[in-house]
């Protein structure tokens, strides 16, 4: 963290004695979405003490600004540093079950950075996601203001007029472009065509709960009385009940490994705590002994080896835990984008397409569960002292009250 303090700048023309300008760079890694990040801070205007003065595109370097009285003391400024990046952490969903360094750089001045003041004209800012696919397709350099989720397409307001008067597409659903929407733009397989025959999936059977062409029907199909048009199929999907069992079960998982996660942690934190009490009772135990006495130092070292080792098993189950939660999570904002950027038909098309994926995790969830040992330390005193790691199989019981078949 680099600072520069306000009382030793040097001479500059001062806007506002009483407010200190502070500009933050992050490092991002690899998993971070630059570019949704930087459109939900755009939606606040502030963080903990720091108004949002400007965000720059392509990085994270966000200008704010603060009372000048909070960066002159180092114990209120570590406190209100620490608060930014905890709701930074917050609005941003950065999801913090996965380790990555961040190095943070911090600049502070009394005279504003150059870059505009966001908090002004905050609503007459341009949201800029893409570019228009037709007027691109014409090189013409146009930015997208409007979303089609039948073609998923952005275009502009020009083209957009043009794609609601054209007799193939008039029936299209628009929707505008702002800096609330998330998880956007979708990034959904779109599985158009059989495998098998080559044609268009145009067409579902109720009876194989399966979206089929007409080669399928043709071919294998015909004694099928089930079989209606894919159209016909995804009406109304968005609001149905074969959406909500997609989405409940999803949840569910979340919430549940997010429970074992949390169980975890407070079994790697009483594994900790009573490794410390054990070598205090070592200590007291032996008190009257040379502390470079060979017995102390084997205990010692046995007391580190199996806590080492209970440690490990505990945070490969965290890992696996971790793996289980991005896995269900990615499902999660794929059947979000689809029910909010995404036409009935593709929408039905995901949610059967994905709905074994949705059963395949949940019952790699209950594997990992039944692999899961609770381990305790402890240790038996006598003339000497012995230590045990204990292992015993994990009982989860969900806070969550559901029907888990």
């Amino acid at each position: 963290m680099s600072v520069k303090r306000p009382d030793v700048l040097d001479s500059q023309q001062i806007d506002d004695p009483s407010k200190c300008y502070v500009r933050w760079t992050l490092s991002t890694p690899s998993i971070w979405c630059v570019e949704d990040i930087k459109r939900k801070l755009e939606c606040v205007t502030e963080l903990s003490n720091f108004a949002i003065k400007f965000i720059y595109e392509g990085s994270l370097i966000t200008d704010t600004s603060v009372s000048t009285d909070l960066i002159t003391d180092p114990v209120r400024f570590a406190m209100v540093f620490t608060e930014f990046l905890q709701n930074f952490v917050k609005i941003c969903e950065i999801d913090t079950t996965i380790a990555v360094i961040i190095d943070v750089v911090i600049l502070a001045s009394l005279s504003p950075f150059e870059g505009k003041d966001i908090s002004s004209d905050k609503t007459e800012a341009e949201f800029i996601v893409g570019a228009c696919r037709t007027c691109d397709n014409r090189n013409i350099r146009e930015n997208g203001n409007n979303w089609c989720t039948e073609c998923q397409e952005l275009y502009c307001n020009n083209c957009t007029l043009h794609h609601q008067a054209t007799t193939c597409s008039a029936s299209h659903t628009i929707i505008s472009i702002n800096n609330e929407m998330k998880h956007f733009p979708p990034k959904i397989l779109q599985i158009v065509t059989c495998d098998e025959h080559g044609f268009d999936l145009s067409y579902y059977c109720k009876n194989h709960q399966k979206i089929i062409c007409f080669e399928c029907i043709r071919s294998n199909l015909m004694i099928c009385d089930g079989i209606v048009t894919l159209d016909c199929a995804a009406f109304n999907i968005k609001s149905s009940s074969m959406l909500t069992n997609a989405e409940t079960p999803v949840e569910q998982s979340i919430a549940d490994i997010e429970q074992v996660l949390a169980e975890l942690a407070n079994q790697s934190s009483a594994i900790e705590l009573k490794k410390n009490q054990i070598e205090s009772e070592i200590a007291e135990k032996f008190k009257s002994i040379d502390a470079e006495n060979k017995k102390i130092d084997s205990i010692l070292n046995d007391l580190k080896t199996k806590y080492d080792k209970a440690k490990d098993e505990i945070q490969n189950n965290v890992e696996k835990m971790k793996t289980s939660k991005q896995n269900i999570s990615d499902i999660y904002e794929k059947l979000y984008q689809v029910t909010k950027y995404c036409s009935d038909i593709q929408a039905f098309s995901y949610i059967n397409y994905i709905t074994p994926s949705i059963t395949k995790s949940k019952n790699t969830f209950k594997t990992t569960l039944n692999d899961i040992k609770k381990i305790n330390l402890h240790h038996k005193t006598d003339e000497n002292v012995e230590i045990v790691v204990q292992s015993e199989p994990y009982q989860f019981c969900s806070v969550i009250m559901d029907d888990r078949n």
